[in-house]
C-alpha cells in the first residue's frame, strides 16, 4: 500500500519532526543544566564525526577520505580548544601597555 506524497508530507513530516526533535531537544536542555557549559560544548563538537562513525558500524555505509579528513580536523581542533589559553609574558604586556586592549 503506497501513501499519497501529500498525506505523507502532512502527517509524515510532522510527526518526524515533533516527536523524535521535541525529544532530543527536550532531553538535550535537560541534560545542560547538569552539565558544566564547556563539557556540553565539546561534547557537541563531537556529533557530526559521531555520527559518520555510527552510520558506518551499524548501517554499513562508506567512509570517504573527507569524512576522515573532516574528522580529523573537529578532533584536532576540540583537543586544541580542550587546553587553556594563557596568554605569553610579552602579550600580557603589550595588553597592559597599549590600553587599547591589544586593537592598535
Amino acid at each position: 500500500m503506497r501513501v499519497p506524497y501529500e498525506d505523507w508530507i502532512g502527517s509524515g513530516c510532522s510527526f518526524l519532526t515533533f516527536i523524535p526533535g521535541m525529544t532530543g531537544m527536550l532531553l538535550y536542555y535537560r541534560g545542560l543544566r547538569e552539565t558544566k557549559a564547556s563539557y556540553a560544548t565539546i561534547a557537541e563538537l563531537f556529533f557530526p564525526a559521531t555520527a559518520v562513525f555510527l552510520n558506518w558500524v551499524f548501517l554499513d555505509k562508506a567512509i570517504t577520505l573527507t569524512q576522515i579528513f573532516g574528522a580529523f580536523m573537529i578532533y584536532a581542533t576540540v583537543l586544541i580548544l580542550s587546553f587553556p589559553f594563557k596568554p605569553s609574558a610579552r602579550t600580557q604586556t603589550r595588553l597592559r601597555t597599549s590600553g587599547s586592549g591589544g586593537f592598535d
